[in-house]
């Protein structure tokens, strides 16, 4: 939710996204991460992002707005821009790590943009849908630890994993803004 945002002739119809550079093309999917304008006073607008959670990549983007008077379908539409946004999550959302079934399992070098200790991973066959991953030790763990050479790390203890070899995610929940259970 962004609040009071101030400008000329900004109406409910505007939009506004965040991108690596405003009116460029990139990687982040721009159709989950649109906020529409839920309502404009003298005070200023107010936009709000109508999906549960981002699935961008954690990190710094630039704020872009693009005037109701468009379409606003494609990132080159969201030519203004009118700040910074942080993202905070795992950067990139692709890192991929193996855990070895009779192993314990310990994920090092995890990379992002302001994790915390109180923040939660889970090992997930979907994020989002939890359902347990038979024999996986303790399938979801609190606290993100810090190793000054090699970023992040988690663990799920010292007692072996003894899940089935599959591909599964690492699925990420920062504590205090959802429930991560």
């Amino acid at each position: 939710l962004l609040e009071g945002l101030t400008g000329q002739h900004l109406s409910v119809s505007d939009r506004v996204t965040f991108l690596d550079t405003c009116g460029i093309q990139s990687s982040t999917p721009l159709s989950a991460n649109v906020g529409v304008a839920t309502s404009t006073e003298a005070s200023g607008a107010t936009f709000a992002w109508l999906v549960n959670s981002m699935t961008a990549s954690g990190g710094l983007y630039r704020l872009c707005w693009c005037s109701g008077s468009h379409v606003c379908s494609i990132q080159e539409q969201f030519r203004t821009d009118f700040g910074t946004f942080t993202l905070i999550g795992p950067r990139p959302n692709l890192q991929h790590r193996t855990c070895i079934s009779g192993h314990t399992c310990r994920l090092d070098g995890l990379l992002g943009t302001h994790l915390s200790q109180s923040d939660s991973f889970m090992a997930l066959e979907t994020c989002g849908l939890r359902a347990n991953i038979p024999r996986f030790q303790d399938f979801s763990v609190s606290g993100v630890f810090t190793n000054a050479t090699s970023g992040f790390f988690v663990t799920w203890g010292p007692v072996p994993n003894t899940a089935a070899g599959g591909l599964y995610r690492l699925c990420w929940c920062a504590k205090g803004v959802f429930a991560c259970s």
